[in-house]
């Protein structure tokens, strides 16, 4: 169930920390809650929250639009399309974010030959796993 895996996560997550509050010698402490501190914690949240309403929104609009016009199914097809759009868009900025990394390492270093052979490989990853994508959803359209 959902609150048995919540109750995992959790346990999993404190395990975690008092681990790494352990290592790092860090020790938590409970703060009286400051309406100033609060407000400045949601200035650096509010445009992901104002992001996130938006997607809302227009998620519930389209999928209000798409059941009068396709009905169930219609709605059914556009959740598997856009999660596996998810999926991809998740698997490529992955990789993204781990060789930015890499690439600043050895830009600092001047070497710009593994910087070339970075990319490359980069590259060959992302079209190998595009056409990969792009076989799977083509085969899976196949009945």
């Amino acid at each position: 169930t959902s609150v048995g895996i919540f109750m995992v996560r959790t346990m999993f997550l404190s395990a975690a920390l008092c681990g790494i509050a352990d290592y790092f010698q860090v020790e938590f402490k409970i703060k009286r809650l400051s309406f100033t501190h609060l407000v400045s914690c949601c200035k650096l949240g509010i445009s992901a929250l104002v992001s996130e309403i938006s997607s809302a929104v227009i998620t519930v609009v389209f999928n209000m639009l798409l059941l009068n016009i396709a009905g169930n199914i219609g709605v059914a097809a556009y959740g598997v399309i856009a999660n596996l759009a998810i999926v991809a868009t998740s698997i490529f900025n992955g990789l993204a974010q781990g060789s930015q990394p890499l690439i600043s390492q050895c830009y600092g270093r001047k070497e710009t030959k593994n910087i070339k052979q970075l990319l490359k490989w980069s590259v060959d990853i992302l079209s190998v796993i595009r056409s990969d994508y792009i076989y799977s959803c083509y085969d899976c359209g196949k009945d």
